[in-house]
């Protein structure tokens, strides 16, 4: 890929050709924060006609762009390829392949149609038929295409023209907020604040209940135990919640999350091999759950009109229509406020209330089928403490994975994190259980072959008292095979699938639905819970299946295995080897996990030579 920049009577054009991807996303995202940084409130021309590929990571720059663009009160125009701007439009499903022969105009004309740009009524004909041709392929983008009766007047493709095209469709959502009235979220947690936002574009009045009472500082609550543990953020989680709540991660990183290359900045033992260091261009940050939390309800609850947050609130049920096909409203109980319970009425309902959550049980209450479930038993205990970040621990960087293997159930994590501190977690498995004592907990470091956690562990000063936690099993909830659900009630994040939290996929997957969620908003609500669940049923496959295929590694693990699994999971032991040489099979191996890329990219017939040709630096 090449980038440029040349600059014409009226704004800069920043040009770039050949292929962008995961490797080269971070050279276009610096290079265009220089350029916005630099003209400030000023109108930046993007041309992208000499792309040839771009990948999911690329696309997230240029989200990223227009929102820095925009936080400098300008604006950021592109021109682009035709299938990339179809993409851009529906920005929540990203393309790994996008050709390159058709101009930003292009994407508005009907295929073959005659193009008469006249301003008499062959013009007036033409454009009222390339407006409903697009009405009809992208409804909202329609709408507001032919609300600003743009024109095509005089040229197929050129700056000037893109500029006048661009100005509404430059944004990756449309806001339809009015079209519907009340929406309830149960649970205040990342995945309700998150499906409340989503929601805000839809509806006049959003109110998220939640039975604990809510702090105003990041602060662990009593509601989330887990929050006291070390919590991971996967880079599509990030570039989720950076398009529900652009600016999201600056502030982060303004509150003291540390970012980094997750190849370059972190030490990553797989299976007890020592993956090499590279630039991956792969960001992460590193909040704790607390600050994450309390940066998300804070632009929710504060930022959002109609948004209310009713905390010491809790949802005991669901109420009905008359028909009792459709969920209107729920039951709520507010100890030392009103000792009756009361209804809620509500549009829609949608239950974000974690692992614990009873929609299951109302229903069959309602007298709606059993929901069929997916469950792997791995007994995971961790033990998590927190140490003061001293100078020159982990010599700068941002953590240290040592990951579980068969015969070895035992792993370990340390990740920096905002405050000065360290993020220690120990973890055993298949009955495998991290003591609490700082003699035990330091052995059972010793055991495994990490020595900056040991390291950590001996010279840094302890912040806080141990503390454990139990995860029994990994649970998903099949609400979209169901063959009756009632109308108005959608589940995501926990609630519908709940991981197991040694992958860090929580709530990076409840981002995810999110996104999700709002895409489906525009299309309207409309048989709203089947759409969802069918398509975050596709959705949450592949997190799953990266989840149960780690568990079902350990031969003590119940579940289905075939020959074709256990074929692979010896070409991925030998890959995770060759990956402590090969630093691009580790980079490939990160997007992976961080669900930039689907799985079947480690079997590309150039990843699977390379590694049986690498020879690992041991065995």
């Amino acid at each position: 890929m090449t980038v440029s920049t040349r600059r014409t009577d009226d704004c800069p054009v920043v040009e770039v050709t050949g292929e962008l991807d995961i490797a080269t996303a971070d050279l276009l995202d610096g290079h265009l924060h220089d350029v916005i940084t630099r003209h400030g409130p000023a109108r930046i021309v993007l041309d992208l006609s000499g792309l040839t590929f771009c990948d999911a990571s690329g696309l997230r720059v240029l989200v990223r762009a227009h929102h820095a663009a925009r936080r400098c009160h300008g604006r950021l125009h592109l021109v682009c390829p035709y299938g990339l701007t179809r993409y851009l439009l529906r920005i929540t499903r990203l393309s790994e392949a996008i050709p390159a022969h058709r101009t930003l105009s292009d994407a508005l004309e009907p295929a073959g149609a005659d193009r008469p740009h006249g301003r008499g009524p062959a013009g007036a004909r033409y454009r009222a038929r390339r407006d409903r041709h697009f009405l009809s392929t992208c409804p909202p983008y329609g709408r507001a295409v032919r609300a600003a009766r743009h024109r095509t007047d005089g040229v197929r493709s050129g700056i000037s023209h893109v500029q006048r095209k661009t100005d509404t469709m430059s944004s990756p959502s449309v806001t339809v907020r009015g079209n519907s009235r009340h929406a309830v979220v149960i649970g205040g947690s990342i995945a309700g604040l998150l499906a409340a936002r989503a929601l805000h574009d839809r509806f006049d009045k959003v109110t998220v209940v939640d039975r604990d009472t809510l702090p105003d500082t990041a602060a662990p609550r009593r509601g989330v135990p887990q929050s006291r543990q070390l919590h991971g953020l996967l880079a599509s989680g990030t570039a989720a919640l950076e398009e529900l709540l652009p600016g999201i991660t600056q502030e982060l990183a303004d509150g003291g999350a540390p970012r980094g290359d997750l190849q370059k900045d972190a030490l990553w033992y797989l299976d007890g091999h020592l993956m090499r260091q590279a630039e991956s261009g792969i960001i992460g940050i590193a909040p704790t759950r607390p600050l994450l939390e309390h940066v998300v309800r804070r632009r929710v609850a504060t930022s959002l009109p109609g948004v209310t947050v009713m905390d010491a609130c809790e949802v005991t049920g669901l109420v009905t229509d008359r028909r009792g096909d459709r969920v209107s409203g729920v039951r709520l109980h507010q100890p030392g406020v009103n000792a009756q319970e009361y209804e809620m009425p509500a549009d829609l309902v949608v239950d974000a209330s974690g692992r614990g959550s009873r929609a299951g049980v109302w229903l069959s209450q309602l007298g709606f089928p059993t929901v069929s479930q997916s469950t792997i038993r791995v007994d995971m205990v961790y033990v998590h403490r927190h140490y003061r970040s001293e100078p020159g621990l982990l010599d700068g960087k941002l953590a240290v994975s040592f990951t579980a293997s068969p015969g070895q159930p035992r792993s370990a994590n340390v990740l920096r994190q905002e405050g000065g501190r360290f993020s220690l977690a120990l973890t055993g498995m298949l009955g495998e259980e991290p003591p609490t004592d700082p003699d035990g907990m330091l052995a059972f470091a010793e055991s495994l072959g990490a020595p900056q956690i040991v390291e950590i562990m001996k010279t840094a000063e302890p912040l806080s008292e141990p503390a454990k936690m139990r995860y029994p099993q990994s649970v998903r909830r099949h609400y979209e095979k169901v063959d009756r659900h009632p109308e108005g009630l959608v589940i995501l994040g926990d609630a519908l699938c709940s991981f197991n939290p040694v992958y860090g996929q929580g709530m990076s997957v409840a981002a995810m639905e999110a996104v999700l969620l709002s895409s489906l908003l525009r299309e309207g609500v409309e048989n709203l819970p089947r759409r969802f669940h069918r398509s975050a049923a596709k959705l949450l496959d592949t997190p799953w299946a990266l989840s149960a295929g780690g568990d079902l590694r350990f031969p003590e693990v119940e579940g289905k295995r075939t020959p074709m699994d256990k074929l692979m999971n010896r070409y991925l032991d030998r890959y995770r080897r060759a990956a402590t040489v090969d630093a691009g099979l580790g980079r490939t191996l990160l997007g992976v996990i961080n669900l930039l890329e689907p799985p079947t990219r480690l079997l590309s017939p150039s990843l699977v030579l390379r590694t049986l040709r690498t020879k690992p630096a041991s065995a």
